[in-house]
């Protein structure tokens, strides 16, 4: 168990709370009724009398973890990538009101890297508003395709068009898996030479909290 999350089970306060207390920790710490800390918890302490100072610094250190309790570290990235992907699908179905009753099946697919926001070979549209580039369109699939994947009692709906758009950093940490707006700001800050750096927690960055410059060349430094 991680110290954030025993320290949330010390102050028995649930993730979704945890919020609320970091923001609004001066008026909540007189009203948490705390128990004595039990040694076989986390932390030893030699008093069980539980106190408002170890309650501030529980608090203090649960503004690193993450809603769920996972502690959140940081690290330097210097690549940005967003891969789409347009796949043609089609919906077999033997009841309208029962998910049990409907599944999909994948057909044909293409897709295509960007990385940092630059338009990559094969690109046919874009950027879009977070500076993802698409590839042509897969072949839609045929009658007879179709008609071949279908079981025995099931109907089928027209094939449509699925369009993902799957977001990751390259970071000292490893590869990081992101959300669009971490994406657009991290690609953003690499093309203009920065070296970004995010907060990230269980292979996920969370946000962007840096962009250093990177170190002036030879060429800048020569007095003019």
């Amino acid at each position: 168990m991680s110290l954030c999350h025993c320290l949330l089970r010390y102050l028995r306060l649930s993730p979704q709370k945890l919020s609320t207390v970091l923001t609004s920790q001066v008026f909540l710490l007189p009203e948490l009724k705390l128990p004595p800390m039990p040694r076989t918890v986390c932390l030893s302490a030699r008093h069980q009398r539980p106190t408002f100072l170890l309650a501030g610094l529980a608090i203090a250190l649960l503004s690193s973890c993450t809603p769920s309790g996972d502690p959140i570290a940081q690290t330097t990235c210097t690549a940005a990538y967003a891969e789409a992907l347009y796949t043609w699908r089609v919906n077999y179905w033997t009841s309208r009101t029962s998910a049990a009753g409907q599944r999909w099946e994948e057909f044909s697919r293409t897709q295509l890297l960007t990385q940092n926001g630059v338009k990559p070979t094969g690109a046919v549209t874009g950027p879009d508003d977070n500076e993802v580039w698409y590839p042509k369109l897969p072949p839609r699939p045929t009658p007879d395709e179709m008609d071949a994947r279908r079981r025995p009692g099931e109907m089928q709906d027209p094939p449509e068009m699925l369009t993902t758009v799957n977001y990751s950093l390259e970071c000292a940490a490893g590869r990081l898996n992101t959300d669009r707006h971490v994406y657009r700001q991290v690609a953003k800050a690499i093309r203009s030479g920065a070296t970004p750096a995010v907060n990230y927690t269980l292979g996920r960055a969370l946000s962007i909290v840096d962009s250093a410059p990177s170190p002036p060349s030879q060429e800048d430094k020569t007095p003019r």
